[in-house]
């Protein structure tokens, strides 16, 4: 998993890991764009580069609990998230 954008700039304190979903027979790279609020919590989880329908799904919910450390002021931070996905 790697995050860029303003987004990288602050500390995760909260992950949970994208599961390979056993229905998929390959794997992929999917980008999801998140915008998170300064309480660090995800404002808006969409997809930025598709693999599959499966794979897709899988990082957005595993994304959309993710919880970063609170920021001061009232900014929100954004940033693109990139999970590859390797079938093993």
């Amino acid at each position: 998993v790697r995050v860029e954008g303003t987004l990288s700039t602050r500390r995760l304190v909260h992950l949970v890991n994208p599961a390979f979903p056993p229905q998929a027979s390959s794997g992929g790279v999917v980008k999801v764009r998140l915008a998170v609020r300064a309480d660090g919590t995800v404002r808006t989880a969409t997809l930025a580069l598709k693999a599959h329908p499966l794979l897709d799904e899988a990082a957005l919910g595993a994304l959309r609990q993710w919880r970063f450390a609170p920021a001061s002021g009232a900014a929100d931070a954004e940033g693109v998230v990139t999970v590859e996905f390797v079938l093993r």
